[in-house]
């Protein structure tokens, strides 16, 4: 369920925080639009166990973004126990 308190305005909960340190894992998994080198890919979709995960994942926050749908706006990710999209334009 998305946090409404949180979740800036505006933005798409993408993957819910139930899934705790797999967030990151589902996110590399299921969400392919999203920008990202095919190496941090694989080191997310390894899990939480690899020991570059959450560097990878500060890293993707950081940078990853999509352009698809949504009238072509940019959008940036936004993590704080749920996963959002954020538009960035």
């Amino acid at each position: 369920m998305m946090n409404t308190k949180t979740a800036p305005v505006g933005s798409i909960c993408l993957v819910d925080g139930i899934r705790g340190v797999y967030v990151p894992q589902y996110f590399a998994t299921h969400l392919t639009v999203w920008t990202m080198s095919d190496e941090d890919r694989e080191v997310l979709m390894a899990g939480p166990d690899h020991p570059e995960y959450w560097i990878v994942w500060d890293h993707v926050l950081a940078t990853s973004t999509a352009t698809t749908g949504h009238g072509g706006h940019k959008w940036g990710l936004w993590h704080d126990g749920d996963l959002f999209a954020v538009r960035e334009d």
